[in-house]
């Protein structure tokens, strides 16, 4: 299983693992690898974030959209040197790595 997540605080109430996960349900028509994507409303606590993510990245995570307050927040525990904010990040050879709009 391939897990993803919104991470934040007061995201109870967000669509985005209602939107990702019919994608992902209507992308598995398409192709099988999708069967064994997920995404989940995950809310975190500022005091717990940086112990959150790194228990993410050992618990098959693959992504993360991070939302406000957090998007500054977690430039602390990221190898981000040019960025002050980040949107989403992507497991890549066992650390997170930063995907932006520029």
């Amino acid at each position: 299983m391939k897990k993803f997540a919104i991470i934040g605080k007061n995201i109870e109430n967000s669509t985005s693992t209602y939107i990702f996960n019919y994608l992902f349900q209507y992308l598995s028509t398409i192709d099988s690898q999708f069967k064994d994507y997920e995404y989940l409303n995950l809310p975190t606590e500022i005091d717990n974030l940086e112990s959150h993510i790194n228990n993410l990245k050992n618990n098959n995570y693959f992504g993360l959209n991070i939302t406000k307050p957090y998007k500054t927040e977690i430039c602390k525990y990221i190898d981000c040197a040019w960025a002050n904010s980040i949107n989403c990040l992507r497991l890549e050879r066992g650390k997170w790595r930063f995907l932006n709009r520029k």
